[in-house]
């Protein structure tokens, strides 16, 4: 299942506005997954992310996992990702 980020809430698009970086950001992401090649989606930096891990057992941005920038905020912050077309990739 996609998930989103914002202290531990999964299932919307969430906010990673308290990473100071984009890297860190990554690596909140990464460590709130938990599934291999799971999705990711979040807002950081007024942009839009969608991070894949290939590994869900890492805890930090690691060869392997990609992310895709959305310029802006196409998926507002709280939107869920369901039935978005996130959910069946």
């Amino acid at each position: 299942m996609p998930a989103c980020l914002d202290s531990g809430n999964k299932g919307g698009c969430r906010t990673l506005t308290a990473q100071a970086s984009l890297d860190a950001a990554f690596d909140a992401a990464a460590l709130g997954n938990s599934v291999n090649n799971g999705l990711v989606v979040f807002i950081h930096g007024g942009n839009t992310y969608a991070y894949v891990e290939a590994t869900g057992a890492n805890a930090s941005y690691t060869a392997g996992d990609f992310a895709v920038k959305l310029v802006g905020t196409p998926i507002a912050a709280d939107t869920a990702l369901a039935g978005l077309g996130f959910d069946a990739v």
